[in-house]
C-alpha cells in the first residue's frame, strides 16, 4: 500500500506545480494585455477633473489638428491658442463622451456639416477668435444638449437672409465683434430657446424689432460699441419697444436718455393740441388730398400709415410727456398686431381661393384626361373587333361566290340541254 501512496502523493504535486505554473501564466499575460492596453495623458496634455469632469488641457502646444492622443473619455477638451485650421468629419468621432469643447484662438475658417454629429453630450462650445465667415445653418441641428455657443471675434460679414442657425437648444449664443453690418427679420428665427444674445462690437448702424420679436424667452442682449449714433431715431425707438420684451439691454446711455433738443420737439407736438391758436395747422399727407396713390402700400392694398414710422420723446422731468409717448408707442404696438392678424386672414383667405382653384382646375383636366383616355379605350377596341372579323366576312363572300358559280354552271348545262 504504500508505493501506491507514494504515487498518488507524486501525481497530486504534478498537478499543482502545473496548476500554478499555467496560473502565473495567465496572471502575467493579463499583465501584458493590461499594458498594452493602458490609456496615457499625451505630453502636449495636461490632464486632471474639473468639477467632477475629465479634463485635458491641450492649449497652446502649436498643434495643426484636433488628434492629440487623448483617451475617448475625455469630457473638457481645450484645443485654444493653436493652429487648427478646418474641423472636417472625423476628427471629434471618438471624443463622443464631450461635455465642454474649447477652441478658441485658432486659425479654424471652415467646419464640415457633420463636425460635431457625433457629440451627444455637447453643452459648451467656444469657437471664438477664429477666421470663420460662413456656417451651415444644420450644423448643431444634431446637437440636442448645446446651450453654450461662443462665436465671437469671427468674420460673419456677409450674412444672408436665411436662418443663420438651427437649434431647440442653444440659450447663450456670443457673436459680439464679428463685423455684422445688418441683422435680418430671420436670423434668428431658429433659436427658439435663445435667452442671452450678445451683439457688441459690431458695425451696425441700423436695428430693427422684428428679428427678436419671435425670440419669447429672449432676457437679455447686448449691444455696446456699434456703428449708429446717439441721435438715430430709429434706433432709439427699438430700444424702446425691446425694453418691453426684453428685462435686460445693454447698449449705451445716450440711446436710453433723451437730450433736451429731442424733448423739445416732443413739446412742439404737444403745443396747442386743441386747436385754440391762431393759424393753427398741422401736417397732412399730400395723398389725403390730392388722392394721387403716392401713400406706401403693404400686401394687397393694406394702408401702412404714416404714423408707424413716428417716433416719439420726452423729458425725463416731464411725465406727462412720457406718459404720452407711452401711450403712442401702445397704440403702434397695437395696429402693429391688427395690421399683421388681418394680413394673416387675407393670406388664409387667399390660400382658400387658390386651393380652391387649383381643385376645380384638376377637376376638369382630370374630366378631359378621362374623357381622351376613355376615346382612346373605345378606338382601340373597336379597332380589334374589326380586325377580329375580316378574316369571317372573307370567308363568307368566298362561299357566296363560289355558290354563284355553281349556280350559272348548272344553269347553262340545262340551256344547252333544251337546245340540243
Amino acid at each position: 500500500m504504500a508505493p501506491k501512496s507514494n504515487i498518488a502523493e507524486k501525481v497530486l504535486m504534478g498537478l499543482l506545480i502545473v496548476l500554478t505554473v499555467t496560473a502565473e501564466l495567465v496572471a502575467s499575460a493579463a499583465v501584458l494585455d493590461d499594458g498594452q492596453d493602458a490609456e496615457y495623458c499625451p505630453k502636449m496634455c495636461s490632464c486632471d477633473i474639473l468639477d467632477g469632469l475629465k479634463r485635458a488641457d491641450c492649449s497652446n502646444e502649436n498643434l495643426i489638428s484636433t488628434h492629440t492622443g487623448i483617451p475617448s473619455g475625455v469630457e473638457i477638451l481645450d484645443l485654444s491658442l493653436n493652429m487648427v485650421s478646418s474641423i472636417e468629419d472625423d476628427n471629434l468621432a471618438t471624443y463622443d463622451n464631450l461635455v465642454k469643447l474649447f477652441l478658441s484662438e485658432n486659425s479654424i475658417e471652415t467646419i464640415s456639416l457633420n463636425a460635431f454629429a457625433g457629440l451627444a453630450r455637447l453643452k459648451t462650445l467656444d469657437l471664438s477668435h477664429n477666421r470663420l465667415e460662413q456656417l451651415d445653418g444644420q450644423l448643431f441641428e444634431r446637437n440636442g444638449q448645446l446651450v453654450e455657443l461662443n462665436l465671437a471675434h469671427n468674420n460673419f460679414m456677409t450674412l444672408s437672409n436665411r436662418p443663420f442657425l438651427t437649434s431647440s437648444s442653444i440659450r447663450m449664443l456670443d457673436l459680439s465683434g464679428c463685423r455684422i453690418p445688418q441683422i435680418f427679420d430671420v436670423t434668428f428665427s431658429e433659436l427658439p430657446n435663445l435667452r442671452q444674445l450678445d451683439l457688441s462690437k459690431n458695425v451696425m448702424i441700423s436695428l430693427s424689432a422684428v428679428p427678436f420679436a419671435m425670440l419669447r424667452n429672449l432676457n437679455s442682449i447686448e449691444l455696446t460699441d456699434n456703428r449708429w449714433t446717439c441721435g438715430s431715431k430709429s434706433v432709439r425707438s427699438t430700444i424702446r419697444l425691446l425694453k418691453k420684451q426684453i428685462k435686460t439691454i445693454d447698449v449705451e446711455n445716450c440711446l436710453l436718455i433723451d437730450r433736451d433738443s429731442w424733448g423739445n420737439e416732443f413739446e412742439r407736438m404737444l403745443d396747442d393740441t386743441h386747436g385754440t391758436g391762431r393759424n393753427a395747422r398741422v401736417e397732412i399727407p399730400i395723398e389725403e388730398v390730392w388722392g394721387n396713390g403716392t401713400g406706401r402700400r403693404r400686401h394687397s392694398g393694406v394702408v401702412w400709415p404714416k404714423f408707424m414710422n413716428y417716433t416719439c420723446s420726452f423729458r425725463d422731468n416731464d411725465a406727462a410727456s412720457q406718459e404720452s409717448c407711452d401711450q403712442f408707442i401702445e397704440c403702434q404696438l397695437s395696429y402693429g398686431e391688427l395690421y399683421n392678424q388681418l394680413l394673416s386672414r387675407r393670406n388664409a383667405i387667399q390660400g382658400g381661393r387658390a386651393r380652391q382653384m387649383i381643385f376645380f382646375a384638376g377637376m376638369i383636366v382630370g374630366m378631359l384626361v378621362g374623357s381622351f383616355g376613355t376615346y382612346i379605350i373605345y378606338w382601340a377596341i373597336r379597332s380589334c373587333r374589326k380586325r377580329g372579323s375580316n378574316p369571317q366576312q372573307m370567308a363568307i363572300s368566298d362561299e357566296r361566290k363560289q355558290f354563284h358559280q355553281e349556280l350559272r354552271r348548272e344553269f347553262r348545262a340545262r340551256n344547252r340541254f333544251i337546245v340540243d
